[in-house]
């Protein structure tokens, strides 16, 4: 017999079917195709719609090297589809939901089926394909259920990923020959036979839709307070600012965003479709919108929200920072937004539209929508809605104020009452009426529109000025961000011409700006009400001529005069003809014994808080060689705020005299040495009397006849000696041991203000010079009588002593002897006479105030050394004697050794010449005038000062009197004015009145007052014709006022530190 020989092998071909609707691959509609399965399957699986169906177009398998044999006749070749591992077997393939799916054989086909419930698989399960294999060898598949895939995403890749039954599915041919032998083969074609993927279809669009969040309080537009819009943010905003109060929430009617157009696809199974936020830019992408303050705000997407946020400092901003706003994207497509802080508006203005002008987030907010089908695979689109999320702006507002009034009265030195007069002030400070709204941060400013005739609103910073004229009267302050505002009245105010307390009114309107610019105007009310002017105070004075001068320390005398120009206030700047002062006019009288010529005072500046008059006039100084007549200059300053004048002089009131030793008949006379006993000739002790308080006592050094040389310098105290030996001191000349002064001679000289006789350490008081001369002999232009010259000096202040040495040139290139005439200090040229001059220059650095209270002249070192200073012999005005030709500080020189002063030729001095100065009283007489700028004008003040040359006193050690003067200048409640500036005791001292004082005429108030005028009104009152003393203390000193006739205060005395006295001190 012969037998068939089977063969099948891949045909080379594959079938793919596509879940996706419609035909892809290998898909077929053909009734042919379909009829393969219709009545052969059963329990078909209906997930698919329709069910895909395809059919290979090349054979899968192959049966060309099959043969029948020999025995061809009616033999027969049958290709059959076989099941690798048979019924039941996993076909490692799932449902999209996740059903296994198990392959039986099932007549020629075979079916792959799933249990509902995904346990045990059998025939009768729902079918999710099932297989036909034709007798060419193509395949036809029918798909009835999706099935999953692998590959889940996006990409159409991933929508079209494959799964086959590679392994599982083999083709079978069955060879039979014409008298029954059979042969079989079998082929593997599950990898050949394909199951494509199918993808969702994402669309997201336009759903028509928007929301519109109001800053303004209150729902207006989408707000909306409903629990559910506020859960919506309540846990899932983090660090939510707080501008707003309260937040303010919104939600859409109508979807921003509709999915409507998206599709799961074939894979519907567990699919899901979510709505989503996308920030366009990702986190950190600028909102283009800011905080009402200018924050940047900075978008973050956080969970499914997105959130607005800015950093406090406006510096990078990061999720942790607070949040200005947050959107929520309902799956509705609807849109849900929290405000936290306000936002700025472009828009700026007062119009109902700015207060509402709105911003958005346009092009920078997409809702997005994600499509995920049975299997994983996705699809997303997404829509721009930023344009349809709106922020609608707030407003500010403003209210009613209430109307301020003012008073010319409440002014310094205003004056109370009058007719028609109103409350001195009521509401001049407060808030403005207004309210910034929710874009808080804003100003309130004032406007400059709307000033009444005459005047005009002129803006200062934050703050109003109201100007009449030139001059500011009113200054409302404004404290922008809270809109306090305060209104001062500056200056008075002119008002209409009429005696009576009229008012002036001003409306001034401010506007409320909001953060982001918005406005509203309000008005508020002001009243000023008038006055009238009054001389409330004033005091004649008395005070020390040491008090004038050009030194700081150098402070003048203070009297009262109080006073308020009232409502018509001059307005600045100020002039000799805008004044307060209508006149001040110098008009007497007296400088010691001399009437004073040549009064003149001029204004010379002015402000709201004193006027100053330059005051001169030309008084006899008794000083011939100043042409008789000196100029005094000063100051008249009365001061607006302390109630007070003040008269100060550039220069002390002095009068200038030379004494001189040669003025014949000058008393003289000798004294023993530290004795009072009267010496005749060669007396070691010599005084000249040269004036009744100015004393020279001279005493001589030098070497007697057969003794050691004892010339010495001692550097410590800077003084020469040697042995002693008389002082032979005449009109003609001044010398020791004789009427010249040798080489080893010393000339000692000492002042005092009263004859000390012989005691060369007297502790009587010390006179002084300002400056001092020698007059010599034999003293040619550089004739070599160079000289040394100590000066003793003391400390006008401190009272501190010390001696300084000068080197006294007269050799070629280095002359400080005058050989000209030099009428200053008297001096008349003479053939070979000269004189040196010491001034106060001379003598005082900078800095320094010391007068000459003794000298030492020698004309020889003999060998001592020390250093002196290079005399400046330049000279100058004995009036102004710190002027010219100073000596300097720097030229400190080394004297001794063959240095020109080591051994000099001897002198002969004929004169020794000092400047002394006296100090005569001075009575001055000022009659003053007041005027407003309406014209209207007091009645003349006098005013009388005393410049004393001693008035100003010092208590010393002991019981002292002071001696009071107790007349009453004009009856007008005036007074004089007399310090006591330090030293008065009480219990020690006393003061002298014309009554003493007792606990029935005194009275005292120790609890200090403010000024020296309200001291004053209050020794007014209590000086009732009983009580003649009241004593009071003012800023730590003491004053005691008394009356002496009756009519007011008569005097005043002021002691300095004083706080109490008693009554027992008034004698």
């Amino acid at each position: 017999d012969d037998g068939p020989s089977a063969d099948v092998a891949d045909g080379g071909g594959a079938v793919t079917v596509d879940e996706t609707a419609g035909n892809q691959d290998n898909d077929s509609d053909l009734a042919a195709v379909l009829a393969l399965f219709d009545t052969e399957v059963t329990n078909k699986g209906s997930d698919l719609n329709p069910a895909e169906f395809a059919i290979s177009t090349t054979p899968l398998a192959t049966t060309t090297l099959s043969s029948f044999g020999q025995d061809a006749a009616g033999g027969t070749k049958v290709l059959s589809l076989a099941i690798v591992g048979g019924d039941g077997t996993d076909s490692l393939l799932n449902t999209t939901d996740g059903k296994d799916i198990k392959l039986f054989k099932e007549g020629n086909l075979i079916v792959g089926r799933y249990d509902v419930a995904n346990g045990t698989v059998t025939a009768d399960d729902p079918a999710a394909f099932a297989i036909a294999l034709q007798q060419d060898g193509n395949v036809a598949v029918a798909q009835y259920v999706s099935l999953t895939h692998p590959v889940a995403g996006s990409s159409a890749a991933d929508h079209d990923d494959r799964v086959d039954l590679a392994g599982l599915v083999n083709a079978v041919v069955t060879v039979t020959d014409g008298d029954g032998d059979t042969s079989t083969d079998s082929v593997g074609i599950g990898d050949d036979i394909n199951f494509d993927d199918d993808g969702p279809s994402a669309d997201v669009a336009d759903g028509g839709g928007s929301v519109t969040i109001d800053e303004t309080a209150g729902n207006q537009d989408n707000d909306s307070d409903a629990a559910a819009v506020l859960a919506l943010f309540d846990t899932e905003v983090a660090n939510k600012g707080t501008d707003l109060n309260p937040t303010e929430f919104a939600i859409s009617t109508t979807p921003l965003a509709t999915t409507a157009l998206s599709s799961f696809g074939q894979d519907q199974e567990g699919a899901t479709k979510v709505l989503s936020l996308a920030i366009v830019g990702g986190d950190g992408t600028d909102s283009l919108l800011n905080t009402t303050d200018g924050k940047d705000i900075k978008l973050f997407k956080e969970g499914d929200l997105i959130v607005g946020r800015y950093d406090v400092a406006n510096g990078t901003v990061t999720g942790a920072d607070p949040a200005a706003f947050a959107i929520a994207l309902l799956q509705d497509g609807n849109v849900a937004v929290a405000q936290y802080v306000s936002l700025t508006h472009p828009v700026a203005g007062s119009s109902a539209a700015a207060h509402d002008d709105q911003v958005d987030l346009a092009g920078l907010i997409n809702a997005v929508v994600t499509v995920t089908d049975g299997d994983g695979d996705t699809s997303t689109d997404s829509v721009g809605i930023g344009d349809d999320i709106n922020f609608d702006d707030d407003g500010p507002a403003v209210s009613a104020n209430s109307t301020v009034l003012l008073d010319d009265d409440a002014l310094t030195g205003g004056n109370p009452g009058g007719t028609d007069d109103d409350v001195n002030a009521a509401n001049a400070s407060g808030t403005l009426g207004h309210d910034f709204g929710q874009d808080g941060a804003g100003t309130v400013a004032y406007l400059t529109s709307g000033a009444p005739t005459g005047f005009t609103y002129v803006a200062d910073g934050t703050s109003l000025l109201v100007k009449q004229g030139t001059t500011t009267v009113l200054t409302l302050t404004m404290v922008a961000a809270t809109g306090a505002y305060s209104v001062v009245q500056n200056n008075p105010i002119l008002h209409t011409t009429g005696l009576n307390e009229n008012n002036q009114a001003f409306t001034i309107s401010y506007r409320v700006t909001d953060g982001d610019g918005d406005t509203a105007d309000g008005t508020l009310g002001i009243n000023v009400d008038d006055d009238t002017p009054v001389v409330t105070a004033k005091s004649s004075l008395v005070y020390a001529n040491s008090s004038n001068g050009a030194a700081l320390t150098d402070i003048g005398g203070t009297g009262v005069f109080a006073y308020s120009i009232g409502a018509d206030k001059h307005v600045v700047p100020y002039s000799a003809s805008n004044s307060d002062f209508q006149s001040v006019a110098l008009t007497g009288v007296t400088v010691g014994a001399n009437a004073i010529t040549n009064k003149s005072v001029t204004w010379a500046s002015e402000n709201d808080t004193q006027a100053t008059f330059n005051v001169g006039f030309t008084y006899v100084s008794n000083n011939p060689s100043q042409g008789a007549t000196s100029n005094a200059t000063g100051t008249l300053i009365f001061d607006k705020v302390a109630d007070t004048y003040t008269l100060k002089l550039a220069q002390e009131i002095e009068s200038f005299s030379i004494l001189n030793t040669s003025t014949p008949g000058n008393p003289l006379q000798g004294y023993a040495f530290n004795s009072d006993a009267i010496a005749g000739s060669n007396p070691p002790v010599s005084v000249m009397t040269l004036a009744s308080n100015f004393f020279v006592q001279f005493e001589g050094f030098g070497v007697n006849n057969g003794t050691a040389q004892t010339f010495a310098y001692d550097t410590a105290t800077g003084l020469f000696s040697n042995d002693r030996r008389y002082v032979t001191v005449s009109s003609d000349s001044i010398g020791a041991a004789s009427d010249t002064l040798q080489s080893d001679e010393v000339i000692d000289l000492d002042f005092y203000t009263a004859n000390p006789k012989g005691h060369t350490d007297s502790a009587l008081d010390r006179a002084t010079s300002k400056a001092i001369f020698l007059e010599f002999t034999q003293a040619g232009i550089g004739a070599g009588k160079d000289m040394l010259v100590v000066l003793k000096l003391v400390d006008d202040i401190s009272g501190a002593t010390i001696n300084r040495t000068f080197i006294v040139g007269n050799s070629m290139g280095n002359d400080d002897v005058l050989n000209d005439s030099v009428p200053t200090y008297g001096f008349v040229a003479k053939a070979q006479n000269g004189i040196v001059v010491f001034e106060s220059n001379d003598y005082n650095f900078t800095g320094e105030h010391y007068s000459i209270q003794g000298a030492q002249v020698v004309t020889s070192t003999q060998g001592t050394s020390g250093s002196g200073y290079q005399l400046n012999g330049v000279i100058d005005n004995p009036a102004t004697p710190a002027v010219e030709g100073a000596t300097l500080s720097s030229s400190l020189t080394a004297f001794g050794g063959d240095t020109t002063e080591g051994n000099n030729e001897p002198i002969k001095i004929v004169n020794i010449g000092f400047v002394s100065t006296s100090t005569p009283d001075a009575h001055l007489t000022f009659d003053v005038a007041l005027v407003d700028a309406d014209g209207d004008a007091t009645a003349t003040q006098t005013l009388d000062v005393t410049i004393a040359g001693d008035n100003r006193v010092t208590a010393s050690a002991g019981a002292q009197t002071f001696v009071i003067a107790d007349t009453d200048v004009d009856g007008l409640f005036s007074m004089a004015l007399t310090v006591i500036d330090g030293g008065f005791a009480t219990g020690v001292d006393t003061l002298n009145f014309t009554a003493a004082g007792s606990a029935t005429n005194y009275t005292e108030v120790l609890a200090p007052v403010t000024n020296l005028a309200a001291f004053t009104a209050a020794a007014d009152t209590a000086l009732d014709g009983t009580t003649d003393y009241y004593f009071g203390v003012v800023g730590g000193d003491g004053y005691l006022a008394f009356d002496g006739d009756g009519n007011g205060i008569t005097n005043i005395i002021q002691l300095v530190g004083v706080t109490n006295i008693a009554p027992t001190d008034i004698v």
